[in-house]
């Protein structure tokens, strides 16, 4: 029926760009830098993480928890 239409000039072709059109809307967004400014209260939090041997750094700390929360919002 897809190729009675006209659109397509085989099923082939459908099914092609049905993936095509599938991969671009559920590929992973390239990665962006982000500027965080936080309370010092909170920076000081991140940092005894640190030292306790949670995280290998504050910056490492905060990527994972940006892209936890990235992840939790992309499933809502």
């Amino acid at each position: 029926d897809i190729v009675n239409r006209g659109k397509y000039d085989t099923i082939s072709d459908a099914i092609r760009e049905a993936i095509n059109d599938f991969i671009k809307k559920n590929e992973e967004n390239p990665v962006s830098d982000v500027d965080v400014k936080l309370p010092g209260k909170i920076y000081s939090i991140l940092e005894e993480e640190v030292k306790s041997g949670n995280a290998v750094s504050v910056e490492d700390l905060i990527r994972f928890i940006l892209r936890e929360y990235a992840k939790s919002k992309t499933k809502n």
